[in-house]
């Protein structure tokens, strides 16, 4: 499980609301939890025994389905973890919003609990939350889990998010990868082409064009290109195509562009 560190800035008691930089979200905690980690969009708190979390974090999605990718990114599971689902993800409302919410149970190295909800705090902003809890803990300790985060969503307010100008700045400019690998054993291997172009204007292009070649076996490429609108608030890249609106978190190093891992280089 994959928590944000302690952040000795942001740790101080819960009485007043809370607002997530950039997106115009605020929401409130009760009493005996604590800020220990903000990283952008992504807030961590514990309880008083720091044996509960739980991770807020916002985002522009549409349809809310895909702001439930977030919340694998808050638990940390790898692929060799099996995931129960517990509560099975149905819609709900929080207040006068709608929203989605279930429970599930992370079965690996340590083994979770975790209470997964989204609300759609208006038409692109949605604020999620999910609620940790050892493998250990019962029902009962869930079922009060998803009371809090009802609570806490349902009191949560969004309004017009301001554009990160300077994210913007950056990111206009076209942008590839090319990745090749052989085995020499099997004289197998793969090649990676992928490329993002982020117009001035506001427009995107995606491409990808992956292959893999399997001495004696047939294996179909991978194909995908991609077009829409593109934005930035908060740090973070907002995707708007016809699949729906798509929050991404960014990164820059050694003048690469990080998107989900991938290092992506300016042509």
């Amino acid at each position: 499980m994959v928590l944000l560190a302690p952040c000795a800035l942001s740790a101080q008691g819960a009485s007043a609301p809370t607002r997530v930089d950039g997106y115009a979200v605020e929401y409130t905690m009760p009493s005996g939890w604590t800020l220990s980690g903000r990283e952008g969009r992504i807030h961590a708190w514990t309880d008083v025994g720091q044996r509960k979390a739980i991770v807020l974090y916002a985002g522009h999605f549409a349809p809310l389905e895909l702001a439930l990718g977030d919340a694998q990114r808050v638990l940390g599971v790898p692929k060799d973890e099996d995931t129960q689902v517990i509560a099975p993800l149905a819609p709900v409302r929080f207040g006068e919003h709608p929203g989605i919410a279930g429970s599930l149970r992370v079965i690996g190295e340590r083994s979770v609990l975790a209470h997964v909800a989204v609300v759609q705090l208006d038409d692109s902003t949605a604020l999620g939350a999910v609620a940790v809890l050892e493998g250990a803990a019962g029902t009962p300790a869930l079922d009060s889990a998803a009371v809090m985060v009802a609570t806490v969503l349902s009191a949560a307010a969004g309004g017009p998010a301001a554009a990160d100008a300077e994210l913007r700045a950056q990111l206009i400019a076209h942008w590839e990868v090319q990745q090749a690998y052989t085995s020499s054993p099997t004289g197998g291997g793969y090649t990676n082409e992928e490329s993002w172009t982020f117009h001035a204007d506001g427009a995107y292009a995606y491409r990808k064009r992956f292959s893999v070649s399997v001495p004696g076996a047939a294996v179909t490429p991978e194909e995908r290109d991609e077009s829409g609108r593109w934005y930035t608030v908060g740090g973070a890249l907002v995707l708007h195509s016809t699949e729906g609106r798509l929050t991404v978190d960014v990164q820059f190093a050694d003048g690469a562009l990080v998107l989900d891992g991938t290092r992506f280089r300016k042509q």
